[in-house]
């Protein structure tokens, strides 16, 4: 079925997994003719239902946005974190291997233990910091050893509709007059789901321009969580007061690596952060 996708691109049978996710609504917005299912339709930790699932549809391509993704949370919930990205992944690998399909997998920078202040290219070997960052990367492993069709793309700091995010968050509170402390020892790469979504879009409709592997896509530019929160306040006029902070002081459950920078050596670079943010601001508000 893989090279008939190839061939066959326009009549191509799609299938989004975790579809109502701030990434994965917006990946249906960018593949409005795609098949969805979301938790309550699919639970990805139960394995023989994701096979009996995934063989009625029959989809050339799934893209797995679903995860569990509540970084601090998940030092206390591990079997639950685990199941959902580690044993998850590893189900709907073997469902695509089974019907033939190829898989688009999200990831995440967190993969990484963020010791490499100028980044990391696709094939850095991963170390994870903290119990999400692993099993993320246990969820990439199990991939790679079922299927030879599959794209894992590793994302950062996804901010966008439908879903709890940064931008959100700093918006609210500044627009309160809320004074903010705000880390500025993490740093990384800000990424609208527009933006992925549309890189998502991309790969699906030009597989031919795209080997399987790692690809590495946030949007263009770097800057820590403290200079993400000022640029916010500065694009919506907020008069709040912002400080910075250590992620030691911030005392979070989960440790976060200090340069989570994910170098695209792969694919066309997307807009910057910034004009990004922009966009973002504009059509929320």
């Amino acid at each position: 079925m893989v090279e008939a996708v190839k061939e066959k691109i326009d009549n191509m049978k799609i299938l989004i997994i975790g579809s109502q996710g701030m990434l994965g609504s917006a990946v249906l917005r960018a593949l409005p003719h795609a098949e969805s299912l979301d938790k309550k339709d699919i639970d990805i930790t139960k394995r023989n239902r994701v096979l009996q699932k995934i063989s009625s549809f029959r989809p050339d391509i799934i893209i797995n946005c679903a995860a569990y993704t509540q970084v601090d949370k998940a030092e206390k919930e591990r079997e639950l974190c685990y199941e959902v990205n580690c044993k998850g992944a590893r189900h709907l690998a073997e469902a695509a291997k089974k019907v033939g399909a190829i898989l688009i997998h999200i990831s995440t920078d967190y993969v990484f233990d963020g010791n490499e202040k100028d980044g990391y290219n696709e094939d850095a070997k991963t170390n994870p910091i903290n119990f999400y960052g692993r099993t993320k990367a246990d969820g990439e492993k199990e991939i790679t050893k079922i299927l030879d069709t599959y794209y894992i793309i590793r994302t950062s700091w996804l901010f966008g509709k439908g879903g709890k995010n940064f931008v959100d968050t700093i918006k609210e509170k500044c627009l309160r007059d809320k004074n903010l402390a705000i880390v500025d020892d993490q740093k990384g790469s800000p990424t609208y789901t527009e933006d992925l979504a549309s890189f998502i879009g991309e790969v699906c409709k030009n597989m031919n321009n795209y080997p399987f592997g790692i690809y590495h896509i946030t949007n263009k530019g770097t800057c820590t969580w403290l200079t993400f929160a000022k640029e916010i306040k500065k694009m919506i006029k907020a008069k709040c007061a912002i400080k910075k902070i250590t992620s030691a002081e911030l005392q979070a459950p989960a440790k976060r690596p200090s340069h989570s920078i994910l170098r695209n050596n792969k694919a066309k670079p997307l807009r910057s952060w910034k004009d990004a943010l922009k966009a973002y601001l504009e059509e929320s508000s």
